[in-house]
């Protein structure tokens, strides 16, 4: 099994927040337009999106808009079938904690998986990996060690 490429991941996040962005905007205006005055309501019509919108598309279809437009997918690490919704919102509750730092761990795990994958079960593969460009799969990272581990920098160094 090949996992996507740091790039990507980042791509499908970048698409992910601009979709958000706009879609905030849009619903900032909203309880205005519809006569809303309950302050609470108002700010639950504005959060609820943001902790929803990614855990509702990764339960029904496997993965966000961004995953879809970078051809990846957030898939449970025991079953490989998509992830429950509320794993998913537990997943995107550590990704607005931590936010693009959160990919960091990335470099240093078996299966390329970020913390908000670790935390919570879940890892990212590709849609369909026979379509993948051989430039953008990661092969399992060997962390079975003899004596000294390697040094960070050939660690990070694409395999050739």
């Amino acid at each position: 099994m090949t996992y996507p490429i740091l790039f990507l991941r980042i791509k499908a996040m970048f698409t992910d927040s601009l979709i958000l962005s706009i879609l905030v905007i849009f619903l900032a205006f909203l309880p205005g337009k519809l006569g809303i005055n309950a302050p609470a309501l108002g700010w639950l019509i504005l959060i609820g999106p943001l902790l929803l919108f990614e855990p509702l598309m990764i339960w029904r279809t496997g993965g966000s808009v961004g995953h879809h437009y970078a051809g990846i997918r957030a898939v449970s690490e025991r079953s490989g079938e998509s992830l429950f919704v509320l794993n998913g919102i537990a997943r995107r509750a550590v990704k607005l904690l931590l936010g693009v730092p959160s990919v960091r761990t990335m470099v240093i795990t078996k299966r390329h998986r970020s913390l908000h994958d670790l935390l919570n079960g879940s890892v990212v593969v590709f849609k369909g990996a026979a379509r993948a460009p051989e430039r953008h799969k990661l092969a399992p990272r060997d962390v079975n060690y003899v004596g000294r581990k390697p040094s960070v920098r050939r660690r990070l160094a694409p395999k050739r």
